[in-house]
């Protein structure tokens, strides 16, 4: 058997609110209360606090750990971790994409100022429109 809550004075904002993400969901009122509670407390009791058992033993774990690590180990222990990865090529540097990019603008870039040069020459060309006279019948 569950336990009847009641909340006084929800501002009417909030309220509105609550029921228009409950429409959204396709749920009643109290249907997106409760996904509220349980997604924000959990189903089985209050969520590790920053100072509860479960927390300082993830904490200590961590500070176990080296703080620093070479670029070496950080790919090993990733590779470790993702075995999936030792089968991909090596990919290209960052130095080497960006470069890369940079000389396609540029190339780019020379492209459009050669096109933006001769059309202003072809704009300057006489046209060689013949005139039409007309025929005396």
């Amino acid at each position: 058997m569950g336990v009847n809550l009641s909340i006084k004075n929800v501002p009417v904002e909030l309220a509105e609110a609550i029921k228009a993400k409950a429409s959204a969901n396709h749920r009643s009122l109290q249907g997106e209360l409760m996904a509220m509670l349980t997604a924000n407390v959990g189903t089985f009791g209050p969520r590790p606090t920053a100072h509860s058992p479960s927390a300082l033993a993830s904490r200590s774990a961590i500070e176990a750990q080296p703080r620093t690590q070479s670029l070496e180990e950080i790919d090993a222990a990733l590779r470790k971790l993702f075995p999936i990865v030792k089968q991909l090529p090596p990919g290209e540097s960052s130095v080497e994409i960006v470069r890369r990019m940079r000389d396609e603008l540029d190339a780019r870039d020379a492209r459009l100022a050669s096109a933006q040069m001769k059309a202003p020459q072809a704009r300057e060309q006489p046209t060689t429109a013949k005139k039409v006279t007309g025929h005396k019948s």
